[in-house]
């Protein structure tokens, strides 16, 4: 069963000052604009990504709510399809993930720095200190500082085996937050397993694979077969495939009579 996630309509968020302050000019590509790229300049904003991570967390829950007492025997597992910006914001619900995590360390690396400058004052220091060693004694206690971070109304009250994420620049999410491999990959008892689905032609777009190691850009995607036509079996029996560069580049490091399986083992 699909049901629809429908987040965008209830969120006030700026309450029309955005389109108060649009010039009137080009009023296609401006309203355009407005209603596409503002929302990845919102979710960006601090202020405004608070309200949109608990606003799409609270339908999602509220709508899993209803399905369990129409469906009272349903223990199957949920999996979650988002588009674009939809699969960030899942992904960082689910991840748990907030920019005040990022604050939280610089301001933890100012005092360490201010502290270490021979005017700091004897109180200064003190209350810095102070701050410090309570900073310290937070970390400590387990999962107190996810709390504080984390509001309880930003959770999920169930439990996500897949998250398809269709045409998503995750990707890039990932990177400007400094991000690796090893932070990308969320906890199993988040979110099993992540299907990044996109059409080629796609400039919103972007791979997941390369994260993990630079050489996985030579590696084709797999195709996404049409049901019942073209695809008779299962993806984890196809074989992968590289692109034609990267063959032509490969072969002739290793030789004319390399094979192609040769070379994807070569390159991953």
């Amino acid at each position: 069963m699909i049901l629809p996630i429908e987040w965008r309509s209830s969120l006030e968020l700026d309450r029309g000052l955005t389109e108060q302050v649009t010039l009137p000019r080009m009023s296609h590509i401006r309203e355009h604009l407005n209603s596409v790229a503002m929302d990845i300049i919102y979710y960006q904003s601090p202020l405004y990504r608070t309200e949109i991570i608990t606003g799409v967390a609270r339908c999602l829950n509220e709508t899993y709510a209803k399905f369990m007492r129409n469906n009272p025997d349903f223990n199957g597992p949920v999996s979650i399809l988002a588009h674009s910006l939809g699969s960030v914001i899942v992904y960082d619900i689910l991840t748990q993930w907030t920019p005040f995590r990022i604050y939280d360390e610089y301001v933890s690396q100012a005092v360490n720095l201010y502290c270490q400058k021979e005017r700091t004052t004897e109180e200064e220091r003190l209350l810095l200190d102070t701050l410090r060693e309570s900073r310290e004694a937070i970390d400590k206690c387990a999962g107190l500082m996810d709390k504080v971070l984390v509001g309880e109304d930003s959770r999920l009250q169930f439990s996500v085996k897949n998250l398809f994420c269709i045409g998503s620049p995750l990707a890039v999410f990932i990177i400007m937050r400094g991000g690796t491999y090893r932070s990308a990959i969320p906890p199993k008892e988040q979110v099993e397993r992540i299907f990044n689905i996109f059409h080629p032609y796609d400039p919103i777009a972007y791979r997941l694979e390369p994260l993990f190691h630079e050489k996985y850009r030579y590696v084709r995607p797999l195709k996404v077969y049409i049901h019942g036509h073209e695809f008779t079996k299962s993806y984890d029996d196809l074989d992968y495939t590289l692109h034609r560069a990267a063959k032509k580049r490969i072969k002739k490091e290793k030789g004319t009579s390399a094979k192609v399986g040769e070379l994807v083992h070569f390159i991953v």
